[in-house]
């Protein structure tokens, strides 16, 4: 559990207390149904805060869960699993061309090191400006990545999380292998 996920169940926790008996056995009745239906616990938790800002809200005006979510709160569950799977769809495509754009850097140190690689192939030395122009193309793909990952890191979850545990092992030996060769290429063909 993240240190976010936390801080929301402790802050829903607190609500909670507020509501009468009632409105707390209906949010119960609803948590455990989410839960069973493996909805992940940060959802859960974003979804409790709403109800239960519904539910303070419905009790000022002196009215109980049943009035505000209706009779079966299994019902109510349906309603809340068909728009998760919806937003999931469209979450998972979000985070596929996410991390699509998080490789953007590894495809162009691979197309410098490819240009680079090139001129070794045809034994031919290079020029200073054929140089420059691999290392300006590198230089470019790499801002471009950035810019990429800055505007657009949020709209489409490009996350740290994608570089934990193993994953983080093996994107910076791909990322030491790309400079190890990049480097190679431009001290031989110098």
């Amino acid at each position: 559990m993240t240190q976010d996920e936390k801080e929301l169940k402790k802050r829903n926790n607190r609500r909670d207390a507020k509501l009468c008996r009632e409105n707390k056995e209906y949010m119960t009745k609803i948590i455990c149904y989410l839960r069973d239906e493996d909805v992940p616990d940060m959802q859960v938790e974003d979804i409790r805060q709403d109800i239960t800002d519904m539910l303070l809200d419905a009790q000022e005006r002196g009215e109980k869960a049943e009035t505000v979510l209706g009779e079966d709160y299994r019902t109510f569950c349906g309603e809340i699993l068909e728009s998760l799977k919806d937003r999931e769809a469209k979450d998972q495509d979000r985070k596929k061309f996410g991390i699509f754009l998080m490789w953007f850097p590894f495809v162009g140190m691979f197309c410098s090191g490819a240009a680079a690689g090139m001129k070794i192939l045809q034994h031919t030395p290079w020029s200073p400006a054929e140089f420059l122009y691999t290392l300006l193309y590198f230089a470019v793909w790499m801002f471009i990545s950035a810019a990429v990952y800055v505007t657009a890191g949020k709209k489409f979850y490009m996350k740290k999380s994608y570089f934990e545990g193993k994953r983080k092992t093996i994107a910076v030996l791909l990322a030491l292998f790309f400079a190890a060769a990049e480097a190679v290429f431009w001290l031989t063909g110098i």
